[in-house]
């Protein structure tokens, strides 16, 4: 069972890479959804992030307004790297368990997917046989982000500047994505590569 990781940067189409790969059959996770999971009310994580930065966090029904409590680490290093070292260990350990159920299933599945938008960030290359980045030219991530209505002009540019640069990442990759036209031609490649992913496995499985 191949171990696969998907990244990229922001707004290059990570999250719709892996909803293609679900639907061709194979078991994925997101460290996204992990996140949104674990800091609902009553979770183990929700209760550290909230001992933590105080209930201001708090929307009126006493959930984690993410919003807010970005507002408060974007700009400031120190709570940044506080809740990442909240967040970052119980995101690992429940892929680490997610690839485990996987792994002890009467009948593995050939390859799993796990969708990690800061992998090499927080050094989890070890976590996988494979690392997939989705790219796509810094002017059509602009342009979908403005378009998504979720950030300002100058919140894209400050996200973007912030974040690892994808050369860097793709110089890292095992395999990279290319994300610049349709929906449709994005289907085509990444199943392509998942194709070619399983046939190879399943080569290596009757040697």
């Amino acid at each position: 069972m191949k171990k696969i990781g998907i990244t990229g940067g922001l707004g290059t189409g990570k999250t719709r890479v892996l909803e293609i790969i679900q639907k061709l059959g194979s078991p994925v996770i997101s460290s996204d959804q992990i996140v949104h999971s674990e800091m609902k009310k009553g979770q183990n994580l929700y209760n550290l992030v909230v001992e933590n930065f105080g209930e201001k966090i708090l929307a009126e029904s006493g959930e984690i307004d993410r919003s807010r409590l970005a507002n408060i680490v974007f700009n400031n290093k120190e709570e940044k790297e506080k809740l990442e070292g909240l967040i970052h260990p119980r995101v690992k350990q429940v892929i680490i368990d997610f690839f485990s159920a996987q792994a002890k299933l009467k009948k593995p599945p050939s390859a799993v997917f796990a969708e990690v938008p800061l992998l090499f960030e927080v050094g989890w290359e070890d976590l996988f046989d494979q690392v997939w980045v989705v790219w796509a030219p810094q002017d059509v991530v602009y342009n979908r982000l403005l378009q998504g209505g979720r950030f300002s002009p100058e919140d894209i540019k400050a996200r973007l500047k912030a974040q690892m640069p994808l050369g860097e990442k793709i110089k890292k990759a095992d395999q990279v994505i290319e994300n610049r036209g349709t929906v449709r031609e994005l289907e085509r490649k990444v199943q392509e590569r998942w194709k070619k992913l399983n046939a190879e496995n399943s080569s290596n499985r009757s040697r």
